[in-house]
Formats: structure tokens, sequence, C-alpha cells
């Protein structure tokens, strides 16, 4: 993957619009690594809808061409099967999108900007078919500060001072669905869960985002309390607890009120799941 080839179209109209251009490009920086057996199923380009007389034909899909205007009603995508008028959240201002085979499966996509901020980008996923209008993907929600790699689209955004990723997959013949979350506690701390297109997912838990490998901790007060989640979503104590020294593997966190709690697994004679202060235990590998 060569990002300055995905970028070059991407002109500065204000210093804001390419510094999160610029976010972008570094996160295709990131990815760059990637094997091109898998970033060649994936083709897509950066375009920007303005205002005119005349539709814009895209011709990034070959099997499914269409037209694309921005209007007083809205932007306009329309192909041979009909249209679709979608609802510009951006104003009067020209509207990026990203078009192409997001996924590799096939299929058209056109991801139209709906809002931005100083981090993030939002974009919502229509699909452009030969035998339907274009249409809003189902199940996919918006997807934020994009990125396509190997038939997988990532949507990563940052919420106070976590970052969230999300992987959505779409094999071909099949729903869309999220494949797995991330949500990092902190620079080297990250939760994540992995589902399959079933809807069968494994148990969340928590890993060193730079080696993959659980989190496991020990408990370094006398006695630790362990915790369960309250029905207002806050913690109450049990009348259980951790004492010093054991041992536990972590599997979720959770911050309420300006605390964070970690969900554990203890294993003694018999298996304790619970929660329990961060104060209480110091992590380990």
């Amino acid at each position: 993957m060569e990002c300055k080839n995905q970028f070059w179209h991407i002109r500065k109209i204000s210093n804001d619009h390419y510094s999160n251009h610029g976010f972008l490009y570094m996160l295709c920086l990131m990815f760059s690594s990637v094997p091109a057996a898998l970033a060649s199923s994936v083709n897509y380009d950066y375009i920007e809808i303005q205002k005119a007389a005349m539709p814009t034909k895209i011709d990034k899909c070959h099997s499914t061409p269409f037209s694309v205007r921005l209007t007083d009603s809205g932007i306009e995508l329309k192909s041979a099967a009909g249209q679709l008028v979608v609802h510009n959240e951006l104003g009067d201002e020209p509207v990026d999108a990203i078009v192409g085979d997001f996924w590799g499966n096939r299929q058209c996509f056109i991801a139209l900007k709906t809002a931005e901020s100083d981090v993030n980008e939002s974009y919502d996923i229509y699909m452009v078919s030969p035998s339907s209008a274009p249409s809003k993907v189902p199940g996919i929600p918006s997807i934020m500060n994009p990125d396509f790699i190997g038939g997988i689209v990532i949507s990563n955004y940052r919420d106070a001072a976590r970052w969230h990723k999300e992987k959505l997959c779409y094999p071909q013949g099949e729903l869309p669905y999220l494949c797995e979350k991330r949500d990092s506690l902190d620079d080297s701390v990250e939760s994540v869960r992995k589902c399959t297109a079933n809807g069968d997912c494994i148990a969340t838990r928590l890993v060193f985002s730079a080696s993959e490998m659980a989190v496991n901790a020990y408990v370094t007060n006398v006695k630790a309390t362990i915790w369960q989640v309250s029905s207002g979503g806050g913690f109450a104590p049990l009348r259980s607890y951790l004492i010093k020294g054991d041992k536990v593997r972590l599997l979720d966190f959770k911050s309420t009120r300006g605390a964070t709690y970690y969900q554990f697994e203890y294993r003694g004679k018999k298996t304790t799941v619970g929660w329990v202060d961060e104060k209480d235990v110091k992590l380990t590998k």
C-alpha cells in the first residue's frame, strides 16, 4: 500500500480540513506494512462532492457505474436501478466521500462524511447495486476515521482520553457484522472482543497492546472487596473479597464516577468472576 498514492488528490481546503486528512494519512502509514496480497483485494478512492449542474460519474466500481451530485435537497446517489437522496449534514460545503469495494466482496460502496471534529471524522456507508436503488448498508453504524485493510473496514475514534477501534466484516454472500472491538485503557492495555458472522462472541479479555498477551494481576491490599455491577451502571460491594497475593486474570475494565474497576477471574477451589478496584491490584504479564 502506498499512502502517497491514496491521498494524492487531497488538497488543502482549510487548515482543519487538511489536518483531519493528515490523521487519515497517518493511519495509512500505520498499516502500510500489510502484505500486498491482503491490500490488493480492496479498491477505493477519496473524492469530493461539490454543487454542480451535472452529476459526477463514478466508475471506480466497474460493474456498477453510478453518479453523485450535491444539490439543495441533499446528496443525490443515482444508478441504473434507481436513486437515493441523502440529507447533507454539512450544509453547503463540499462533501468528502470514499468510494469503492471496501470489503473486497465484489460490491460497490460509497461512504459520505456526516460530521467532523478536531480528532474524529464520521461517515455513513451506502451500497450501490446494479439490481436496486442505492441504500444504507444495514447493521453498520457510522464509521470514524476509517481505513480499509485486507477486506476489513476499520473504524478508529477517540472518546475523551481513550481510543476505540472497531473492525467491520462483510464477507461475500453474507450480512455485515462487527467482527472485533477494542477499547484502550491506556497506551499499553486494551480490551478485545471478537465475534463471528452468526453473532457468537468470545468473552472480552484484556491484553497488552504491544504483545497481545493476556493481562494478569495480583492483589496488593490486605483485603480487596469484590464488586458487582449495579442496576444503575455503577458498582455495589459484595460480602466476599480477595486477599493479598491472590493472582487473577483480568477480563475487562469499566470506569465510572472517576474510578476504574477490572473484571477478573480467580481460580481457587472454585472459579470466581467479579470486579475489583484498580487500586487493589498490580498488573503483570
